[in-house]
């Protein structure tokens, strides 16, 4: 199967709404205060260590806002004809997908240098970020 512009923008569209699918969980298990599901007892850890808000707001929100963000980018690629842009779009695709892959190096090293515990939503929002990230990359380069 050939990788073209149009899979690529599904497969974005497609990961950032599992994102934001796993942000909307955490974000209602932080609002809700119920226990989160998890394989063992890490997500719990990492949701009451100090690092799980910033400025008095769950991360998980954050999460959520970039993934609608891409979701919404990727959804308006769609209806724009291949000009200036589609082609910002993809820009703002990318930037979007490199902070994300940023704060999400960061707090992969606070679980695991700091706070000594994996939140396994966290880790699957960062690997969706990465994908997410490579994939606008790849589609970038073609842009060229």
């Amino acid at each position: 199967m050939k990788l073209t512009n149009n899979l690529i923008n599904r497969l974005i569209f497609i990961l950032a709404l599992l994102g934001g699918l796993i942000s909307s969980y955490l974000l209602y298990t932080y609002v809700v205060e119920v226990p989160i599901v998890c394989v063992d007892t890490g997500c719990e850890i990492v949701r009451e260590s100090p690092y799980s808000y910033f400025l008095d707001v769950p991360l998980p929100a954050f999460g959520l806002m970039m993934y609608v963000a891409i979701l919404l980018l990727s959804f308006l690629r769609t209806t724009l004809e291949k000009n200036d842009h589609h082609h910002l779009a993809t820009k703002l695709i990318s930037v979007s997908a490199l902070v994300g892959v940023l704060i999400s190096v960061y707090l992969t090293y606070l679980e695991a240098i700091v706070i000594k515990a994996y939140c396994m939503w966290c880790v699957a929002s960062a690997f969706i970020i990465v994908l997410i990230f490579v994939l606008s990359v790849i589609e970038l380069r073609r842009l060229k």
